[in-house]
């Protein structure tokens, strides 16, 4: 064995590595986020708290956001530095049970214990911006779904008054 971890009170479920092969981040079952320094494994340089059920999977798909699949089967897209939760990717009705990416980067397919495979696509991460280190995290982007969700949000219920339109205009 090259090297152990300090023991954790906790699974440790996945891994997947980011910022040019410089970080190391681990999920657990409690939905909790470790980062280890790459060649530094001793015990975690960072945590954060992602979402309350457990994390099963995790893909990375840039150098910072990973898409993790949990008990709650929902896909969540993750921005790993600094550690915020962007928003739902997909969601299946049972347990999310392996994710993987295609080497172009913009699918992912996902597939839980209801027996199905389900793709999505994530190309729209290209044009994600960085997120300030300085801003606060958004407690809303747990439930905001993502494109490919193909959800609507609550919030974008009235987005078409807002915007000007109507529905008795066109009749």
């Amino acid at each position: 064995m090259y090297v152990q971890s300090e023991p954790y009170e906790e699974e440790l479920t996945s891994m997947g590595i980011f910022r040019k092969d410089s970080k190391l981040v681990v999920s657990s079952s409690k939905g909790n986020f470790y980062t280890f320094n790459w060649g530094q494994f001793g015990y975690h340089c960072d945590a954060f708290t992602g979402p309350q059920a457990g994390v099963n999977r995790m893909v990375p798909i840039t150098e910072r956001i990973a898409v993790t699949g949990g008990e709650d089967g929902i896909l969540r897209a993750m921005h790993l530095v600094p550690g915020r939760v962007l928003g739902i990717v997909g969601q299946h009705s049972l347990a999310v049970e392996t994710i993987d990416i295609n080497s172009s980067g913009e699918l992912i397919a996902s597939s839980s214990h209801d027996n199905d495979i389900r793709f999505w696509n994530i190309k729209y991460f290209e044009e994600f911006d960085d997120i300030k280190y300085n801003s606060k995290p958004d407690r809303k982007a747990m439930r905001h779904n993502l494109p490919s969700s193909k959800q609507t949000n609550a919030a974008d219920f009235f987005s078409d008054l807002a915007a000007g339109g109507s529905a008795a205009d066109g009749d």
